[in-house]
């Protein structure tokens, strides 16, 4: 196959691997993008989810397109079983600044297939915890009557790595070179440095300090955002006592990994939280 594909070369291409006799032939021909690197093909998905997500912050933006690519298989579980540990609120703006920074820069210097294929899975862990740690720490420093807003907000953003996918990958569609995607991995990084950027203004959790016994500086955050630095307000005063009565609460039943495993029920639980990691990793939507 020429390093440099038509368009509806492509899409035929991926239409013949993929969907052999699928009414979505069609379609896929105006949605795939395919470039050929050292005798491997990989797929740019422009705006479609049939073979791999839209954006460009997922892990499965390029992928192998061998149908049975076991990329997706390789991090679902590690990023499922992470996902607990490192949303912890005292590491979310620590796990916010070095996932984007994994996501970002791992892909652009490698020289080989498997370098490539390894960062791939290594930038989707990165993206895993950004994609849980976000949303818990915005919905955390929002005000209450704005928290909905803020966290709905963070699902409709994604639009807008799709929309940036789908016009740098059809802008490099015809570079014969490997910058055609060298260049969409690198400048996935523009949104990440914002991000980066963004960390230094956004306050510790407050949770996260009550539990370190930090109580004054979360009453000083609840007070700046949620009452104009009014610590004395009602509104204050109430989330910072339910704070503080759930910290001593988790803090007196205290879990460990062996409960997993110290019932039959508990172990349902546990292959329901394994399956659910896989189906996400499966479902065809970059999840």
């Amino acid at each position: 196959m020429n390093q440099r594909l038509k368009r509806e070369e492509c899409g035929e291409f991926l239409a013949q691997q993929k969907f052999k006799g699928s009414s979505d032939v069609k379609a896929l021909k105006l949605e795939a993008t395919l470039t050929t690197w050292k005798g491997s093909h990989h797929a740019f998905a422009t705006m479609g989810k049939r073979t791999c997500d839209s954006s460009l912050t997922d892990s499965t933006m390029v992928q192998t397109v061998d149908p049975d690519s076991p990329i997706e298989v390789l991090k679902a579980l590690p990023n499922n079983s992470q996902k607990n540990w490192l949303k912890d609120p005292g590491l979310r703006r620590l796990n916010l600044a070095v996932s984007v920074i994994i996501a970002s820069i791992s892909q652009v210097a490698v020289k080989d297939h498997w370098s490539f294929f390894g960062l791939r899975v290594l930038a989707g862990l990165g993206t895993g915890t950004a994609q849980t740690a976000a949303p818990l720490l915005a919905t955390e420093v929002a005000h209450p009557r704005q928290r909905q807003t803020a966290t709905a907000l963070y699902n409709a953003c994604w639009c807008w790595g799709s929309i940036a996918s789908a016009a740098i990958s059809f802008a490099t569609l015809y570079i014969s070179s490997s910058w055609s995607w060298r260049g969409p991995c690198m400048l996935q990084a523009f949104f990440p440095l914002v991000q980066i950027v963004g960390l230094f203004f956004v306050p510790e959790s407050p949770r996260w300090l009550v539990s370190k016994d930090r109580k004054q500086e979360a009453l000083q955050i609840l007070a700046r955002y949620h009452a104009n630095g009014d610590a004395d307000d009602a509104l204050v005063q109430h989330e910072f006592h339910q704070i503080c009565n759930n910290i001593n609460t988790e803090n007196m039943q205290p879990g460990h990994w062996s409960t997993f495993f110290s019932s039959k029920g508990d172990l349902h639980r546990l292959s329901i939280c394994v399956i659910v990691g896989l189906m996400q990793e499966w479902a065809g939507n970059g999840e």
